[in-house]
């Protein structure tokens, strides 16, 4: 028995699952050891990153069953906290789509875009593509 993880900036606490196993039947551990071996320890810093990269593991644990990741609503756009979210969680796509995870992204994100090519001009134009 875990006692309960109290934060000194308010009266709440929050209790271990560790204390009730028979109310968390059905609940797993987050692998993070797996996590960060599987990353090279480079860490994560966003829970929507730490959905991606549970993700990606189940994907190394099943590659026989495929795995979709969706993303909407999490556009992460702008220049606040996101800015560093959103590299992160952009390096982490790239992971999933290396690993054969499908990734769908709706046209109005923001991750996994870049406006043009390095060293093409568009001109107006995209005839070229």
């Amino acid at each position: 028995m875990h006692d309960p993880i109290k934060f000194p900036w308010t009266k709440y606490s929050v209790e271990n699952y560790e204390n009730y196993p028979e109310k968390f039947v059905t609940l797993e551990t987050y692998p993070l050891k797996e996590i960060d071996a599987m990353t090279g320890g480079r860490g994560c810093d966003s829970s929507i990153g730490y959905m991606v990269l549970h993700a990606i593991y189940e994907r190394t644990l099943k590659s026989d069953v495929p795995i979709h990741i969706g993303l909407w609503g999490t556009d992460m756009s702008g220049d606040t906290e996101y800015k560093y979210q959103r590299d992160d969680l952009n390096w982490m796509l790239g992971l999933a789509h290396g690993k054969g995870v499908s990734v769908y992204l709706p046209e109005e994100s923001k991750l996994f875009r870049k406006p043009r090519w390095y060293g093409i001009e568009f001109g107006g134009s995209e005839d070229w593509l």
